[in-house]
């Protein structure tokens, strides 16, 4: 039986993006290691991420352009916390980045930035979580394959 807030994923896992400790892929739903209520998950391309019920965000899977926070050398097959992001109200992956938004309004994002999608106004392969420049106010965040968009409390989307 499975208790509240417990996380579990299936299919593929060569980056390791179920968290289940292995690269070894399951066509059955695997309980995610060391995680207990969760409250958010967002799917990437090879990684997830999770925002738990503290606020914090742990991702696990492929680490390939920094799309797990920017601590990581390699792939991690457990989740692991991204460092400087906390008080978030929402999360979403994109391909191969990922963007929250803050209890204060603000959006964090980390990843591939190869198109400029992390908002940082610097085009680079990987960025460090980085809050995104001049955006206040955010009710929610949308992570693409190589895009970003946010809608504001007064209804306002940029992208």
């Amino acid at each position: 039986m499975s208790e509240a807030g417990d996380l579990k994923c299936w299919g593929g896992n060569s980056h390791g993006q179920l968290g289940i400790g292995n690269d070894t892929e399951s066509r059955i739903a695997v309980q995610v290691v060391g995680v207990r209520n969760v409250s958010q998950i967002s799917a990437g391309a090879n990684f997830n991420c999770i925002v738990t019920e503290q606020a914090n965000v742990q991702c696990w899977g492929s680490h390939l352009f920094g799309s797990l926070g920017d601590v990581y050398a390699s792939d991690q097959l457990s989740p692991v916390h991204v460092r400087n992001v906390h008080s978030v109200q929402q999360l979403s992956a994109g391909t191969s980045h990922a963007c929250v938004v803050t209890d204060a309004g603000t959006v964090l994002c980390w990843g591939h930035n190869l198109y400029g999608q992390l908002g940082h106004g610097v085009v680079s392969e990987v960025g460090p979580p980085t809050e995104v420049a001049g955006l206040r106010d955010v009710f929610q965040v949308s992570a693409g394959g190589i895009q970003t968009c946010a809608l504001t409390h007064d209804r306002t989307v940029k992208c």
